[in-house]
């Protein structure tokens, strides 16, 4: 009879258990991409400004607010100023600032090689991801005209719940 009793009450708690561990709905992000150009880019030493952004806009998941939190936080980091100390005002902004900087330095040094080919490229990951946290990892890669392209990575973690961008004490 004891035995019994040990029984009954874990198939009475699975319920309640399953409730309280039940993840929320599924995280779903689209994919964004912004490409653009300036002048010739139809070979390896055409003379060519390229603009390359792609990033994840969250669509579901998170609450509505904690979602527009996430979405500020990525757009925060993606405008982070690369080649100048004013932040744009959108992804697009940042792209036309760029390539109209490549045109002028074209214009103004015209014969110069060096200045013939610049790249900007932001690529946005998310590395992972669970019922709690979402992660970002965005890679940027710069060249204009230097010897070679300067690359930098960014990490962040965003809480689901609030879409506040994580710390290091918070993730401790």
């Amino acid at each position: 009879m004891r035995r019994e009793r040990f029984l009954v009450v874990p198939l009475l708690a699975a319920p309640l258990l399953a409730a309280a561990c039940a993840a929320p709905p599924g995280l779903a992000w689209e994919p964004r991409t912004l490409e653009r150009t300036a002048g010739p880019c139809d070979g390896p030493q055409a003379p060519c400004g390229r603009v390359v952004v792609s990033y994840p806009v969250v669509v579901s998941g998170p609450p509505p607010d904690a979602a527009a939190r996430i979405r500020a936080g990525i757009e925060a980091m993606l405008l982070t100023p690369t080649f100048s100390t004013e932040r744009p005002a959108s992804v697009e902004a940042m792209a036309d600032r760029f390539l109209e900087e490549y045109r002028r330095t074209r214009a103004a040094f015209a014969e110069s090689a060096s200045t013939a080919r610049w790249l900007l490229e932001k690529r946005m990951t998310v590395p992972w991801h669970d019922r709690r946290a979402m992660s970002v990892r965005l890679e940027e890669t710069g060249a204009t005209g230097g010897a070679h392209p300067l690359t930098t990575v960014e990490l962040a973690s965003f809480d689901l719940a609030t879409g506040q961008r994580l710390t290091l004490r918070d993730l401790i």
